[in-house]
């Protein structure tokens, strides 16, 4: 995003894509809950499209040095036409693309984002894709770039967004890798990533990776202050993440400006003290947001609430004149109707996100026992689903499930959920209890058929994984049960945890698990 809207952005709302995001797995990647929206951020849609790419059926003087890699991204743009959930078909075109081009970085990405099972592995993906990116672009000026601190582009050097087609690949497969180290919490190596991308090879930042340059400075602590005011203030638009982040940083250095800049923010949005002093962080951080809105706040608690301490809060209410969070909540027992109504007409509609939002404050309002939670919990988990939030959805259906032991559908729902997060022992081993809890052909042939699919394409070994957590236990060797003798599981825990629902299928005498 330029510089020049800031002015724009004070004279009107703006939505924005938020910038570091943990998308749902249908939307991202494989890596699921774990992955961060790179894809968004570095791959835009006009960069997505074949007509882009062929020029008028001509090679691009882009790609003279390697025509290969222009036929590349072409072939590319069919693995984007695909479903974001089909990862089988994306890594099969992303691996036939680097047989015959095997400088193409954005088939590296597609790799990282939809073969690889934990960061790592597609951290490890990225790193290719920008080794082989940086050598396709052929940069002579790249190491002068990167030694140069005065973060200003120099005359006849490459302008590495708008100025080639071969940069844009390298700059997402080296964004992706910056974000995989921020997921892995090694902030260090992620905070150097973050500046080499801000400040020395792409200053303009349309990738959006100053906010999470931004996240590592703050998680790196107060050694780092100076260079986050900085990164704030080299584009200082006015969004939360800015004028928030820059008040607190002054409060804990006793800086004069604090009182001033912190007035500013909350003038700029007003919904970001009643978050921060209700600490609601959310199950799911808004997609989009709207400056000076709710989604703004929302997205700044979700990442950095957790910086500002209970003296922050403290001087932050005072500041804003004393108000304190009861002053800024309606009435529980009326929010509570309001949220669950508008949680069943989301629901009904299809809108997953603001379903879930209006969810989570139905069950924080309501206690455990309470019907309409537990209703709920349901619901939630089942809009988290379609959302593939699967961590987030399996919580709430075995907490369901707690309540209401024989709910098939729940029990389905919990098997689906297994099974689209690829956690096959668990999706295994709830559809076959699920079969011995209900009568209703219509689930019970759902859950068949999951359980042919799951014996038919999954390695007999993972479905020797916990039946519960789907891990291996601290030994490495997981214990059969001790009853049925079919199902695993990685410890005593797991198999007590289990045992309600196992108890139906297992051949254990007097009601109780047998050890493994």
């Amino acid at each position: 995003m330029n510089s020049g809207l800031a002015q724009l952005m004070q004279m009107m709302p703006i939505r924005m894509v938020s910038q570091i995001q943990l998308l749902p797995k249908a939307e991202i990647s494989k890596l699921g809950d774990s992955a961060f929206i790179v894809d968004n951020i570095a791959n835009p849609d006009s960069d997505r499209n074949e007509e882009t790419w062929k020029f008028g059926d001509r090679t691009h003087p882009d790609f003279k040095k390697h025509p290969n890699l222009q036929e590349a991204q072409i072939k590319l743009c069919e693995a984007y036409q695909l479903p974001r959930n089909a990862h089988e078909q994306r890594v099969k075109i992303a691996k036939r693309v680097l047989e015959s081009a095997p400088l193409a970085a954005d088939a590296y990405c597609l790799l990282a984002e939809h073969q690889a099972e934990t960061l790592k592995e597609a951290y490890t993906f990225y790193r290719k894709g920008e080794e082989v990116g940086k050598k396709a672009v052929a940069d002579p000026n790249y190491e002068r770039r990167i030694g140069d601190h005065s973060h200003n582009e120099k005359p006849g050097w490459l302008q590495y967004w708008d100025g080639s087609y071969l940069t844009r690949p390298f700059m997402r497969a080296k964004a992706g890798a910056a974000l995989c180290l921020l997921k892995m919490g090694d902030y260090s190596d992620a905070r150097q990533e973050f500046h080499l991308l801000c400040d020395h090879i792409n200053p303009g930042d349309n990738q959006g990776m100053r906010i999470p340059y931004l996240l590592c400075c703050m998680e790196l602590g107060p050694n780092y202050y100076r260079e986050a005011r900085y990164v704030i203030k080299s584009r200082p638009i006015p969004m939360s993440v800015n004028t928030f982040t820059l008040a607190l940083i002054d409060r804990i250095e006793g800086e004069r400006s604090a009182e001033k800049n912190l007035k500013e923010a909350l003038a700029q949005n007003k919904y970001v003290l009643p978050l921060l002093q209700s600490s609601e962080r959310g199950v799911v951080p808004p997609i989009s947001w709207e400056l000076r809105g709710e989604t703004e706040a929302q997205f700044y608690v979700y990442f950095f609430g957790k910086f500002w301490k209970k003296e922050h809060i403290e001087w932050a209410t005072s500041v804003a004149g004393g108000k304190t969070v009861e002053a800024n909540v309606v009435d529980k027992k009326q929010e509570t109707k309001e949220m669950w109504e508008k949680a069943k007409s989301e629901f009904l509609k299809e809108n997953w996100l603001e379903a879930v939002r209006a969810l989570d404050k139905v069950t924080e309002n309501l206690s455990k026992d309470n019907d309409i939670r537990h209703s709920a919990l349901l619901m939630k988990g089942k809009a988290l689903l379609r959302l593939d939030k699967h961590n987030e959805s399996a919580e709430n259906l075995l907490e369901y499930l707690r309540i209401k032991p024989t709910d098939i559908s729940a029990f389905s729902e919990l098997a689906v959920c297994f099974y689209d997060g690829s956690k096959y022992a668990p999706a295994y081993w709830t559809a076959k209890h699920s079969l011995k809890i209900s009568k209703d052909q219509n689930y019970i042939s759902k859950m068949k058929k999951l359980i042919e699919v799951i014996k038919e394409n999954v390695p007999e070994e993972k479905l020797k994984l916990c039946g519960v957590c789907n891990k291996l236990s601290s030994d490495g060797k997981n214990k059969v049960c001790g009853g049925c003798k079919q199902i695993y599981f990685c410890g005593k825990s797991c198999q007590t945890t289990s045992w309600s629902s196992h108890k139906a299928y297992c051949k254990s005498p007097n009601d109780q698990p047998t050890e493994c």
